[in-house]
């Protein structure tokens, strides 16, 4: 995968800072602004999540799977999981909210967002790691950072922010639920 990604970054790159040259066939071939360099900028990425893993350095499974939040994720059923952070907006009875495992519900803390420098720096103290060594393996998987992402170096590219799902996994979960409904009470069963 890095191997593509790199001639990718590297071309990125030269866009950003040097750019191509570039031919404006509209233009008359004495008119000295016909030929002109092109600047470049990765406004966006935009893949599933197994993508967004593999091109960001980044897990998007397990117990800190987000790309987006540094929160810690629990399977409470197989396939689902559940940000403890996220049990501050629960009802003040939830089950989930009550459980005492992660320290008293009344605690209200915001989950902690990632920031561009903060993957960043991860990134290097982990590219910089011995590649047999269990606390590298330790550490990816704490932070949830397998390692540098070329991404990282391009100025104007954020690798947090600027990585989106696609709307296909968005939706996915909302619109089974939404379509499920509207067939069944199509068919004349009761939907509670």
């Amino acid at each position: 995968m890095h191997a593509f990604m790199t001639v990718f970054a590297d071309e990125l790159l030269w866009g950003e800072t040097d750019g191509f040259r570039t031919v404006d066939h509209s233009k008359d071939i004495s008119d000295p602004k016909r030929v002109f360099w092109l600047k470049v900028v990765l406004l966006f990425w935009v893949g599933d999540y197994p993508g967004l893993g593999k091109c960001a350095a980044m897990k998007h499974a397990g117990a800190h799977g987000c790309h987006w939040c540094e929160g810690f994720f629990y399977a409470h059923s197989p396939g689902h999981n559940v940000c403890i952070h996220n049990r501050r907006n629960l009802r003040a009875n939830h089950p989930y909210r009550t459980d005492n495992r992660w320290g008293p519900p009344e605690v209200r803390d915001p989950v902690p967002t990632r920031t561009n420098a903060g993957v960043e720096g991860k990134a290097r103290e982990i590219h910089e790691m011995d590649h047999e060594d269990k606390a590298k393996e330790k550490m990816q998987t704490k932070t949830g950072i397998d390692g540098f992402c070329l991404f990282l170096l391009l100025g104007m590219f954020d690798i947090v922010w600027d990585m989106l799902p696609d709307m296909m996994h968005i939706t996915k979960g909302h619109l089974v639920i939404v379509y499920s409904a509207l067939v069944i009470y199509n068919l004349g069963f009761d939907f509670v």
